[in-house]
């Protein structure tokens, strides 16, 4: 699963913030032209990055615990972001005691549940349907690398259609190719393969710090779109750019094609 991320998205001053110094791949920031000629692969994270679907995550996860009468707080939550749901309902059920009146099946099952039921009320995040349209047109080829299973996927792909049409594949958590879930790299090099590119040719979108650390690891341009609760700094020591939205972000920050 990737705990899909609620943003209440706001402006700040600065539109976007670029790590200072990465030399493993700051040759290709030395000219707009040398980027826009490597840059041809865009791998975007699904929940929090492309549909706002962490307010219903949570509503879900709580929909399972309220039986416990314990509630999923905030300092808890964002611990799950980024993780498969083998890793964040253990982490769930660790952290409020749970062990032995809820299994880790019985937790995930059950927010699946709950959560399809609320997938047709997901909203595309701001600035979404204005990039994936522009890079479609362009000729950039763009994937989807997302935590969440197939069939988790493909609830969300029937009420996001047009969406997910502008994708030439999707990597789900649940591929047999995939080794460990994020921060390791493991689905950004399965996406970069399927995509028949290297990963340094790859730009990744993620709302995640574990996220961001596996674009990074992967060896990929890394765009980083945190809940504006989360603290920027640990994104600036993981991401190339970071925004806070995408309705903000400047292709041409990572040598993609332009704006008209």
């Amino acid at each position: 699963m990737v705990l899909p991320v609620a943003f209440s998205l706001v402006r700040i001053a600065a539109p976007h913030v670029r790590r200072p110094a990465r030399e493993p791949v700051g040759k290709r920031w030395r000219s707009a032209n040398n980027m826009a000629q490597q840059q041809r692969t865009c791998l975007f994270d699904l929940d929090g990055t492309l549909l706002e679907t962490e307010s219903l995550s949570t509503k879900a996860i709580q929909s399972v615990l309220d039986p416990f009468d314990v509630v999923i707080t905030w300092d808890l939550k964002k611990k799950l972001l980024g993780k498969q749901w083998r890793d964040w309902t253990k982490i769930v059920i660790d952290d409020l005691g749970l062990q032995g009146r809820l299994t880790d099946e019985q937790l995930f099952r059950g927010w699946e549940t709950h959560l399809a039921q609320l997938y047709p009320s997901a909203e595309v995040m701001a600035g979404v349907d204005q990039l994936t349209t522009h890079l479609q047109a362009a000729g950039v080829q763009q994937a989807v690398c997302t935590s969440s299973t197939s069939a988790a996927v493909a609830k969300k792909r029937a009420t996001k259609q047009a969406l997910f049409d502008r994708f030439e594949l999707i990597v789900c958590g649940d591929d047999a190719e995939i080794g460990s879930g994020k921060p390791a790299p493991d689905i950004f090099l399965l996406g970069a393969k399927r995509c028949g590119v290297d990963p340094s040719r790859c730009v990744v979108f993620e709302d995640s710090v574990f996220g961001c650390m596996a674009g990074r690891a992967a060896g990929c341009t890394v765009v980083a779109i945190p809940d504006p609760k989360l603290d920027k700094a640990d994104f600036e020591l993981v991401a190339d750019v970071v925004v806070p939205s995408l309705a903000d972000f400047d292709p041409q920050s990572v040598g993609l094609p332009p704006f008209n």
